[in-house]
Order: structure tokens, then sequence, then C-alpha cells
């Protein structure tokens, strides 16, 4: 085992051996901090009035499409369904039309 390793590693590579962080716990009587806990988690309150504030602060923060693009969009979205769904007719005409060739064989 140890002449794998010294195969793997010259003398001049250095490993750098970091120690396990030691489980500590929080004195009696205090409150222990909440894994992954960041600033602004807390609850905000505010109620259904907070709500709508909130949402139509996130709504000035959009960046909506001009209407150039929203075009060229619209237009991309009904082609691509258009090419999708003659495709879907193609292979159910196909297969409806292999399904009968195949029952006229059988008969």
């Amino acid at each position: 085992m140890a002449d794998d390793i010294n195969e793997v590693f010259d003398e001049n590579d250095e490993i750098e051996v970091k120690p396990k962080a030691s489980a500590t716990t929080a004195k009696k009587g205090t409150k222990t901090p909440k894994r992954n806990a960041r600033k602004g988690d807390e609850k905000k309150s505010g109620g259904i009035k907070g709500f709508f504030i909130d949402i139509f602060s996130e709504l000035r923060k959009v960046i909506w499409p001009t209407r150039g693009e929203l075009v060229k969009q619209t237009i991309t979205v009904i082609f691509t369904s258009a090419i999708i769904g003659a495709v879907i007719i193609a292979f159910d005409f196909a297969f409806q039309t292999g399904h009968g060739w195949l029952m006229e064989l059988i008969k």
C-alpha cells in the first residue's frame, strides 16, 4: 500500500491534511444556531397587503420583451407546433396504414 502511494506522489508534492471539524454543542440554556440560516430568511409579516406589495415589487424587476421579440417568439411557437403536429399526423397515418396492411395479410 505504501509503495502505491510513493509511485503516485513524488517527494516534492505537498499533501494538505485538514483536521476534521469538531462537533460542538451550544451551552446549556442557549439556542443553537440554525443550519443554513441566512440573513433575510426571517418570516415576513404583512399579511395580504405585504403579499401584493411583494408581487408588484418583483414585477418591476421583470425585463419584459419588446413587441418585436414577442411577435418573433409567437411565430416560432406556432411554426414549431405545426411541424410537430404534422409529424404526429404522419406517424398516425403510417401506423394506421401498416396496421391495415397487416390485418389484410392475416386474413
